[in-house]
């Protein structure tokens, strides 16, 4: 049993005076198990300030996607060959931050794909910027993230160096009103539409881009994150032909562009 005559609160005893030790005494010997264990535990700094961290880790975990730039369910064999890109917070004097752009090419010498930091071009870094699909806390579906490039940029130009790869030619935009306008102008044979876009989403872009190529035979694929059977049939509902669950599979790509080659223009 705890000694009475130490102060094992002293931040919650009263005020120093007449009958202060007795009082202390009285609140030791009537406090329960917690309350001793809990004012034991306050007084030694260390012991807070490790449970600080512990919790801080907790956090971390909990709020995993919400920090995570990219998405870390993505399998591409790219990015592993790819080197860490130092962030760059000022640009020209002023508080912005961005990483230059890597490019890859082919060495001759050893065949390897090798990976380069392009100084030319820079990619401004938003906070709170829009990026894959997730639920914060396994509930709340969102695509907001702590850090990233808004809009998805990333992914859009990793989706079209696939199609690139395979033999198609591909327009990007980052946004639905640029996103109907390309269609408008470049009239495509497929459209990959990501579902998690800024402002308008992509199910009420399908819909107006239906509305506008209603004589043009368009392959519309949703791309996103969500893969459950209701996922599948909302998108069907909005008009998309087929749907595809980041990460997207090489291999399905291919056969996509290969089944849409074969058909008749």
């Amino acid at each position: 049993m705890a000694r009475p005559d130490v102060a094992l609160d002293p931040t919650s005893a009263p005020v120093p005076g007449a009958g202060a030790a007795d009082a202390i005494k009285q609140r030791i010997f009537v406090a329960s198990q917690w309350q001793l264990t809990w004012w034991r535990f306050r007084k030694h700094k260390v012991a807070v300030a490790s449970a600080l961290i512990v919790i801080g880790f907790y956090l971390v975990v909990v709020g995993a996607d919400f920090l995570a730039y990219a998405d870390p369910n993505a399998s591409e064999a790219q990015r592993s060959l790819m080197p860490p890109q130092r962030v760059h917070w000022f640009d020209g004097g002023r508080f912005g931050p961005y990483v230059h752009a890597v490019k890859g090419a082919r060495d001759l010498q050893s065949f390897r794909r090798v990976y380069r930091t392009d100084p030319g071009e820079k990619i401004p870094i938003r906070f709170f910027a829009q990026g894959f699909e997730y639920r914060f806390l396994g509930v709340v579906p969102t695509t907001r993230h702590l850090i990233g490039i808004d809009g998805g940029r990333d992914a859009a130009k990793t989706m079209s160096m696939l199609v690139e790869e395979l033999g198609g030619s591909t327009r990007i935009a980052h946004d639905a009103a640029s996103g109907l306008e390309a269609v408008q102008d470049y009239q495509p044979d497929i459209v990959f539409l990501d579902i998690g876009m800024p402002g308008i989403d992509g199910y009420e872009v399908c819909r107006r881009m239906r509305q506008r190529q209603a004589q043009k035979a368009m392959v519309i694929i949703a791309v996103t994150g969500w893969g459950q059977s209701q996922d599948k049939q909302r998108a069907l509902a909005a008009g998309f032909d087929a749907h595809l669950t980041k990460p997207v599979d090489t291999e399905v790509l291919a056969r996509i562009l290969a089944g849409n080659r074969s058909k008749p223009h």
